[in-house]
């Protein structure tokens, strides 16, 4: 069966997506995730969506033993400064016909007020350099949502959008966070 290491696992819907995909093939979903209430909610959440999966539940990368077919990093290299160490110290988890699985936002701080503790910022070009300097193959680098380039918040659009969000920007917080985070997501494609 499939192992497959998700780091930095939140409530685990990665591991819970994998278990409704692969069904019996998945054989065990180990979750790295040091914040407690996430855990706690992931171990509550597995029984009812994991489809027969085992779940192993750590707080740190040295908890886990043995090697995955698939290591996960959903939303964490952006928040480290130095993710090359990460990379460094999961790869010898990966079996050797194994694939490391990375999603980051894109470009994110051209269209976000609050980068939510991004510390890195990639596009599908710092994406690939990042990769290529680990050693690793690339089998598809993508981008999904609107281009940041083509949207309001970008500087070299003075369209009417562009200026509302300005304004939506400065009153924001006398709106509703629904309300304005509907807008963002609904005019630019992103989630807030």
């Amino acid at each position: 069966g499939i192992r497959i290491l998700d780091i930095g696992a939140g409530h685990g819907c990665m591991g819970m997506a994998a278990a409704r995909a692969l069904g019996p093939i998945l054989k065990e979903y180990v979750a790295v995730e040091p914040d407690e209430h996430m855990a706690g909610r992931l171990k509550m959440l597995w029984p009812r969506y994991g489809n027969g999966a085992l779940l192993s539940v750590v707080s740190t990368l040295q908890e886990t033993s043995g090697t995955f077919d698939l290591i996960v990093l959903s939303h964490v290299i952006e928040h480290l400064h130095h993710p090359d160490s990460l990379i460094a110290n999961t790869r010898p988890k990966l079996k050797t016909s194994g694939k490391i699985f990375i999603e980051v936002p894109n470009m994110d701080y051209r269209f976000k007020t609050d980068v939510h503790g991004h510390v890195l910022f990639f596009g599908t070009t710092q994406m690939e350099k990042f990769l290529a300097s680990q050693g690793l193959r690339k089998i598809d680098v993508s981008s999904f949502g609107k281009n940041p380039r083509q949207t309001p918040m970008n500087p070299a659009n003075h369209s009417f959008s562009r200026r509302l969000e300005y304004a939506l920007n400065r009153v924001k917080r006398f709106i509703p966070y629904r309300l304005f985070s509907a807008y963002l997501t609904n005019s630019y494609g992103i989630n807030q």
